[in-house]
């Protein structure tokens, strides 16, 4: 007799359990855009990192940061040459590719079956209506830990892709997100005066004296 397998919502909140036990939580995440529903053809890759330690945060991908300290978050935006000072929302990682259970407002479980010791969920939009990036997500989640390992992300609609000579084809496009304990570990936690000064006014240090801070606490 083969015994059932947790439901997604029950694998989703062993997740959100799992990762409020880690501390520090030190993750690389790779990002992997692929041309097709099942083509190995990479059109872009990139990084990020996902950082968190008691009442510190750091997300950064894609030339952006962001940093929740216990009473103010801060936006950088490295291109842009901008740092946001806001009040800390105290949900950070609802904002992060670790939540999960926001997919489960959009998001209804199609399948559940075990992949090489994980636990594999297909997920589909409920509503197709609904104006979401995404109309399938896939969970790979470590049956030991109940870390999440990777997210494949279905795009709702085509999108255009380029060959080396120009040439554009439409397809769908599918991200691939994979998590991994980072092996560069941080020594120490980053601190709010390593970016903003607050006496005798609101200023960034002199590390980021060529960007333009926008004060939003009193938003």
């Amino acid at each position: 007799m083969v015994a059932q397998l947790p439901s997604a919502k029950e694998s989703i909140d062993k997740i959100e359990a799992y990762y409020k036990t880690v501390n520090p939580l030190n993750l690389e995440l790779t990002y992997t855009m692929y041309k097709g529903v099942t083509g190995n053809q990479i059109t872009e890759s990139y990084k990020g990192s996902i950082y968190k330690n008691k009442t510190i945060s750091s997300m950064k991908v894609l030339g952006s940061e962001v940093l929740q300290f216990s009473e103010v978050q801060l936006l950088i935006d490295n291109e842009q040459k901008t740092v946001i000072y806001k009040k800390n929302e105290h949900h950070f990682l609802e904002k992060s590719p670790l939540d999960m259970s926001s997919f489960l407002a959009y998001y209804k479980e199609a399948s559940a079956v075990i992949k090489e010791h994980h636990l594999v969920y297909e997920m589909i939009l409920k509503n197709i209506s609904i104006p979401v990036p995404y109309n399938r997500i896939v969970l790979y989640i470590n049956m030991d830990t109940y870390a999440i390992e990777k997210q494949e992300l279905y795009l709702s609609n085509k999108v255009p892709f380029f060959d080396k000579e120009g040439k554009q084809t439409d397809d769908i496009g599918r991200m691939e997100i994979t998590f991994q304990s980072s092996s560069n570990p941080i020594k120490d936690a980053p601190k709010l005066q390593d970016y903003v000064l607050l006496k005798p006014e609101l200023q960034l240090v002199q590390r980021y004296a060529n960007y333009t801070i926008i004060d939003q606490t009193n938003l």
